[in-house]
């Protein structure tokens, strides 16, 4: 029912209809595609043709909110997906990478009657295996047609497709757009050498503006982290700070004792463990702006607690055990009420980090 919503919105709208055509990998190419229908979404819908594995396609609405997901398989269905696109009055397709999907998309445009573009993102108009990589991940040199088929006989095309017919095939499909854009003048050249005479637009991807915050507190908690580390509070103090937009980054350096939600859903990440002799290095390499010691529990002496005060970083701990006891008249410390909510501790974290320019002899304790 909402996918036959979300078509009733498309026929009745009074913008022009794209579809993209990508594989499903996501990445680059995703991001790309995101990009470029919010720049046109004020004039433009658009849609995406991905693959459903085997010779089934999906058709989706590059919508936030929409529902749409309707599936066909080429080229059996050929007709049925060309009378929707034709109802929906579709103006243009466009090429962004056909992995996965059967080589009857290739028709598409001919099937629709409609103009369609290509965008040249990475080297599959000329080589099966995408990136001009050989089996073991390094660039191939670009071989002669006996190199690649070579190459083929071993890591066989997606399409039963020799070298020869492999780039006829993209050399029909790229002669036949209205445009071909490359993001780069290396890409533009090296798709040149095997059609010459290919008009191609050097076009750089549009990108969405950038927006990062001055600085990034860097938290780092040292060890083996459990709940009565810390550990809870640490996720909480992570839930915090991505509700309220804090600049705070949390890095376990240390293992943890029960799964965690981490990036991209919490500004958080846990590194694993070490050996006892590598934290020296390892806190330098994270270079924090602070090491918190959450503890739950009273500390009986903390082996951690020596490595962070020798790396004279900012510390915020647990005001509880021994740790006041050992960082008492110790510079840029702050202790907080071991039981402090997640909103009290990550003042203190911010708090530490912004004094770390103005060294004191004196223990601080929040709120004093």
């Amino acid at each position: 029912m909402r996918g036959r919503a979300a078509l009733q919105r498309l026929a009745g709208s009074e913008k022009q209809l794209l579809l993209f055509v990508a594989h499903a990998w996501g990445g680059g190419i995703r991001q790309h595609m995101n990009e470029l229908a919010g720049l046109v979404g004020g004039v433009c819908d658009v849609l995406l043709l991905e693959p459903a594995g085997g010779d089934a396609v999906r058709l989706s609405w590059l919508k936030a909110g929409e529902d749409l997901a309707a599936y066909f398989r080429l080229p059996a269905d050929m007709q049925t997906l060309v009378a929707l696109l034709s109802g929906l009055d579709l103006a243009r397709i466009h090429f962004h990478h056909v992995h996965g999907l059967p080589r009857a998309v290739l028709d598409l445009p001919a099937a629709a009657g409609v103009p369609y573009d290509c965008t040249l993102h990475d080297y599959h108009a000329i080589c099966p295996q995408y990136h001009l990589v050989t089996a073991d991940g390094r660039y191939c040199g670009e071989p002669d047609a006996e190199g690649c088929a070579a190459c083929i006989a071993v890591r066989p095309a997606q399409w039963p497709l020799d070298i020869g017919a492999w780039r006829a095939t993209f050399g029909t499909l790229l002669r036949g757009a209205e445009r071909v854009f490359a993001p780069s003048h290396d890409v533009e050249r090296r798709i040149a050498r095997y059609f010459p005479g290919l008009s191609i637009t050097v076009l750089p991807h549009a990108e969405a503006a950038l927006v990062t915050p001055d600085h990034v507190t860097r938290v780092v908690t040292l060890g083996r982290l459990s709940p009565e580390k810390g550990l809870r509070v640490v996720v909480a103090c992570a839930e915090d700070a991505r509700a309220r937009g804090l600049p705070l980054s949390f890095r376990v350096l240390g293992a943890v004792s029960e799964p965690v939600i981490q990036r991209p859903q919490l500004p958080l990440s846990v590194q694993g463990e070490y050996g006892d002799a590598d934290l020296a290095a390892l806190i330098a390499a994270e270079r924090p702006d602070v090491i918190w010691f959450p503890s739950q529990v009273p500390e009986t002496y903390s082996y951690t607690l020596s490595a962070a005060i020798v790396a004279e970083a900012a510390i915020v701990a647990s005001e509880l055990g021994a740790l006041p006891e050992r960082l008492a008249g110790r510079p840029r410390v702050s202790l907080v009420p071991w039981n402090a909510t997640p909103g009290e501790w990550n003042a203190a974290l911010l708090a530490a980090d912004a004094a770390r320019t103005q060294p004191s002899s004196n223990v601080a304790r929040a709120g004093s």
